[in-house]
């Protein structure tokens, strides 16, 4: 991919995330939650004005998540972490997950935005297969004319048809846009390879969270033994997964 423009979004983004977030902290609404014009309580009058209750709404929901996932999360962090030192803790639950996460959708949103502007510019609307992607496209209509000029000076144009790498992802369902963006890199084997970590990872991750669940809820079910019984872990993880 583009190295450089890479490290670029994600030097912007985080200067952009330092300087909104303080803002959007103090963010209230205020304006919105007067109500439209009509109702006379000095709402924008040109209609243009976000809706009342978005803020509230959302407030409230994240209030309840976080009523009911945080005593979940910090059982199981305190239980894997007991004898470690704060600072330890800190590192390892806040500051390097935040780093991670930063990164990796640092980068591959990046490169995401990339691939769907290069879409866009070389003429992919999506709407056909043809149009989706660049393996598919009309590569005499399809892609780019460049405007240069040879050594000496003389402007000529070229036609660069679009790579058979470049996809519409916005046309694409959600389940498929990961999938999309790893077949870019390199050929077909690559692809696969990347795919099947990919899949393993995603997997991992899955039952990896549902043991750290089933372990937290059978601590709480068993009044807090830190030792809970195997077959009430196993019942709790069976639980989770027909919920």
């Amino acid at each position: 991919d583009h190295t450089w423009y890479i490290l670029n979004v994600l030097t912007s983004s985080f200067g952009y995330y330092l300087w909104y977030l303080p803002k959007i902290s103090f963010h209230t609404d205020a304006w919105e939650e007067l109500g439209a014009a009509s109702l006379g309580q000095g709402g924008a009058p040109d209609g243009r004005g976000g809706a009342a209750g978005w803020m509230n709404g959302w407030t409230i929901f994240y209030w309840g998540w976080w009523i009911s996932w945080g005593p979940f999360v910090g059982t199981f962090l305190a239980r894997i972490s007991k004898g470690r030192k704060l600072g330890h803790f800190i590192i390892a639950t806040l500051i390097l997950p935040s780093i991670w996460s930063f990164v990796f959708l640092g980068i591959m949103g990046a490169a995401q935005i990339r691939m769907s502007n290069q879409a866009i510019s070389a003429g992919l609307d999506g709407k056909t297969i043809a149009t989706r992607y660049g393996s598919y496209a009309d590569k005499t209509a399809i892609g780019w004319t460049q405007s240069l000029e040879d050594d000496d000076g003389n402007p000529y144009t070229q036609w660069v048809p679009v790579p058979d790498g470049v996809t519409r992802l916005w046309w694409l369902d959600n389940d498929d846009v990961l999938f999309e963006h790893l077949s870019s890199y390199g050929g077909r084997g690559w692809a696969t390879f990347l795919t099947v970590i990919s899949l393993i990872c995603i997997v991992l991750y899955f039952v990896t969270s549902s043991d750290s669940a089933s372990f937290v809820v059978d601590i709480m079910a068993a009044n807090g033994v830190e030792e809970p019984p195997l077959l009430q872990k196993i019942f709790w993880a069976f639980t989770e997964g027909a919920a």
